[in-house]
């Protein structure tokens, strides 16, 4: 019996230090991983900026689309695209603060304007203005 309980403790032992050899194996490969992981260039940093700005834009398009029709719709669009902004507005300062504050304030003048009671030509200025100013910020074409 002695031999029989031998044999299992050593298959004991070495499924334990397989199983430590596996575990180290992986945190020094996420180490590594991490440790040689570049960081992103400029122009890709950029890119993403530009692509998390668009939904803001298209936003934009929604309340010129819809300010003829309804306006609570073009309303609700021009807050949306505001607060988009927000998510992206502290990236676009890192590239050009006075750009950033500019849309910004497109924004907030779209939403004022699409609030009040002005015609929806004045609503489509400011939309088109916005939208701009966001482009601009973002360096969209």
């Amino acid at each position: 019996m002695s031999l029989y309980r031998e044999a299992g403790a050593r298959r004991n032992l070495a499924a334990a230090a397989i199983g430590v050899a596996l575990v180290v194996g992986v945190a020094a490969g996420a180490v590594i991983g991490r440790a040689t992981k570049e960081t992103p260039s400029l122009a890709e940093q950029m890119r993403d900026v530009q692509e998390r700005t668009r939904p803001v834009v298209q936003g934009l398009d929604l309340v010129r689309l819809h300010v003829r029709n309804d306006r609570d719709a073009a309303l609700a669009q021009a807050k949306r695209a505001r607060d988009l902004f927000g998510g992206v507005a502290a990236d676009l300062a890192a590239v050009d603060p006075a750009a950033a504050e500019a849309a910004s304030r497109a924004l907030d003048r779209t939403v004022g304007i699409a609030a009040s009671d002005t015609g929806a030509a004045a609503v489509d200025r400011a939309a088109a203005r916005a939208e701009l100013a966001v482009r601009s910020a973002a360096r969209l074409e």
